[in-house]
């Protein structure tokens, strides 16, 4: 089927008013069709401001509606560690100059009918790697990686990497940000009037002395929603009112009986901003699954919500990723270019028991995923050594190090950040819940802080300013790497670091990072990281990791066997 115009005003027709179909799977019988799924958002719970998931405006829940080459297993088994299954790739092979040669699933469509093909993987991986093409904060990580693509023929393509292997290469492309879009969506005509034109209206460039036309995939006069091999085909969009996906008919997953996959008529994304009517509707059985106000549901909080609902069978799922959280104190604050007063900061906190607080979950002031990658991290006994302040029995002794820190440093009646502790707009849920416990933490050892909220734009031009004295980004794992903190928050191409935030021991972090990534040897590259680890433990740094939890999510019973993916 070939995608529907996006509507100009009110909802979908295939949600007004719907309520999910109950879905009963007993043992021995094979799964039903029917019923749609409905969702929505974490933090500000909105719709997308964009439809193409390369967009920089914030695409996610890729998968619904497209498919990387390799995909992950769900759920994560911790026994087995990482493991990974065909997506649109069904072999895939390393060869000695680093590169990946995929030989590609034949017979699969997009939502619009054309033929995927090794030129839709080349092109998309083509638009990423411009440097022109303006694209999500955890993609840009992934150009450092990739440096060309090559098509063998219609199902085979060659993706490289510089002429080095590379470790981080392979599960980028399994990761749910590398969504393979249609060729023909996005490249454009190269004999148009704007292909030599870098500053084209339409976003033209020129890459590699090859006139290229790069579009978005936008809802404008020609209808043109998101385009994938998805399980769902997007059919509605409208970023104040939902998002919804269609089966797709001709999508090439099956289950174990045979069955077509996906099972469910639609999967629906709902905008409703404020967090208390979204938990509302969860209880009332309007939507199915939450992760509630913010990135995720403490255990006991999901109980709660399932105890305030009708459904009997309502339950609670660890999901598949967990959540990273860093501190960076302001080099533009006075304050902050004194190390001691940084030490301080560093021992006035208590992680582990923040972290259960508002989550459920603990591991204080860890960059690397401990509790999946057990040898890529420092060991606990290393950690009472290196950060001591993160030990939870030795809380009253570390408060008194940071008052006496502070007095050390010419405060002794502490002092007050000039500017706000900035949670990065998300301040609901969970995240409030943590970051009111941080600025609580301060407030104790004498650093006086006010926390503020913003929400919208505001978040990225504040920031951009620099009005903020303490800034503490958050965002979940990629499931792919132990060093996914790395990646998020301490390199120079990383999502929440990279621009006017750069600080004193970012180049040590980078260029050992770089190093890890050459080191085939897993060993080997787990001692760097273990290396990097101890180097940021260094309380003098005003950039550090905090803390890395897992979260839970509350779903209706309706729902059977459901676990996230992506």
């Amino acid at each position: 089927p070939t995608a529907t115009p996006t509507p100009t005003g009110g909802s979908s027709d295939i949600t007004a008013g719907v309520k999910a179909t109950p879905t009963p799977t007993p043992a021995g019988e094979k799964p039903l069709y029917g019923g749609s799924i409905n969702y929505i958002g974490c933090c500000s719970g909105s719709v997308p401001a964009a439809v193409d998931p390369w967009d920089l405006r914030g695409y996610s829940y890729t998968y619904i509606f497209h498919n990387s080459p390799i995909q992950m297993v769900f759920p994560f088994d911790p026994s087995k560690g990482v493991e990974y299954e065909p997506g649109l790739a069904v072999e895939w092979t390393q060869r000695d100059d680093g590169s990946w040669l995929l030989k590609l699933r034949e017979g699969v469509t997009f939502h619009d009918g054309e033929a995927f093909t090794a030129h839709d993987v080349a092109a998309t991986i083509d638009r990423l790697i411009d440097p022109e093409t303006e694209v999500t904060a955890r993609q840009a990580a992934m150009r450092a990686i990739y440096t060309s693509t090559e098509v063998v023929d219609d199902y085979t393509v060659i993706v490289h990497t510089g002429g080095t292997p590379n470790a981080t290469a392979f599960a980028y492309l399994s990761a749910h940000h590398m969504a393979i879009v249609p060729e023909h969506l996005i490249k454009g005509d190269p004999t148009s009037e704007y292909a030599q034109d870098s500053q084209a209206p339409d976003g033209g460039t020129l890459k590699g002395g090859t006139p290229v036309r790069w579009h978005f995939m936008t809802p404008d006069e020609t209808g043109t929603l998101a385009v994938g091999t998805g399980p769902f085909n997007m059919t509605f969009w409208d970023a104040e009112v939902e998002w919804v996906g269609e089966r797709f008919e001709n999508y090439f997953m099956y289950d174990e009986h045979g069955q077509r996959l996906p099972y469910a008529d639609a999967w629906v994304r709902s905008n409703v901003p404020d967090g208390t009517r979204r938990m509302a509707r969860f209880a009332a059985g309007t939507q199915d699954y939450t992760i509630g106000k913010g990135a995720g549901l403490h255990p006991d909080r999901a109980r709660e919500l399932c105890a305030n609902t009708k459904d009997d069978e309502c339950y609670i799922k660890e999901f598949p990723h967990g959540y990273f959280n860093t501190i960076l104190n302001s080099e533009s604050t006075e304050q902050w270019q004194d190390g001691t007063l940084n030490a301080a900061s560093r021992y006035a906190q208590d992680m582990d028991v923040i972290a259960d607080l508002a989550y459920g979950g603990r591991q204080g002031f860890m960059v690397m995923d401990r509790s999946r990658y057990p040898d890529g991290s420092i060991s606990v006994d290393e950690q009472a050594e290196l950060i001591p302040w993160s030990m939870a029995d030795r809380r009253e002794e570390f408060v008194q190090k940071a008052k006496d820190l502070i007095v050390a440093a010419g405060y002794p009646d502490g002092f007050e950040l000039p500017l706000p502790y900035f949670s990065g707009g998300l301040c609901s849920g969970s995240f409030l819940d943590q970051y009111s416990r941080q600025v609580d933490a301060l407030v104790e050892v004498g650093i006086q802080a006010t926390l503020e909220c913003r929400e919208g734009v505001i978040v990225a031009d504040e920031l951009k300013a620099g009005k903020w004295s303490v800034n503490a980004p958050g965002g979940s794992t990629f499931l792919i790497d132990p060093a996914d903190g790395l990646i998020k928050f301490h390199l120079k191409d990383s999502a929440m670091i990279r621009g006017p935030w750069r600080y004193p021991s970012q180049d040590y972090v980078d260029d050992n990072f770089r190093k890890a990534q050459k080191t085939v040897d897993t060993t080997a590259r787990n001692e760097i990281y273990k290396d990097i680890e101890r180097y940021i433990a260094d309380p003098k740094w005003t950039v550090y990791p905090n803390m890395y939890t897992v979260v839970y999510l509350a779903i209706h019973g309706c729902v059977r066997n459901f676990h996230p993916g992506g």
